[in-house]
């Protein structure tokens, strides 16, 4: 069988089981979407105001982070994997405000070799660029 073909077939199988459709590119996703879809400017300025109550937060309350399960899932694994000795390597879909690094970062022994990349929408870092410091 032809990959493309099957290619194909599995999507629409993905399709109609799970009701989602499977875009071949974030550009092609982003035409099927109303309003410039995670780029839009509303989409940003919520961001943009929820890292901003956070930091606020954490200057107010530097001792008692907000951690959620997901977060003490990521921080359980990373010092699993710190065992073995090795750098660790994350990638961050969609980092928005940098919650959970920040959060770890604070409570992980800084020698750690902790490398975080962070993949986002070039509007949605443009927007949070003035938060960078």
């Amino acid at each position: 069988m032809n990959l493309s073909i099957l290619k194909f077939k599995i999507k629409n199988k993905y399709s109609k089981i799970v009701g989602h459709t499977i875009y071949d590119s974030y550009e092609t996703a982003l035409q099927s979407c109303v309003n410039q879809g995670y780029e839009n400017e509303l989409i940003i300025q919520s961001v943009q105001n929820k890292a901003i109550q956070w930091h606020e937060n954490e200057r107010q309350n530097p001792t008692i982070p907000h951690v959620t399960n997901t977060t003490l899932t990521l921080l359980a694994t990373i010092l699993q994997l710190n065992q073995q000795g090795k750098p660790i390597y994350v990638v961050d879909f969609g980092g928005g405000e940098g919650n959970t690094y920040f959060l770890l970062k604070k409570v992980l022994d800084p020698n750690i070799p902790l490398y975080w990349f962070v993949v986002e929408t070039k509007a949605m870092a443009q927007g949070l660029q003035s938060l960078s410091n």
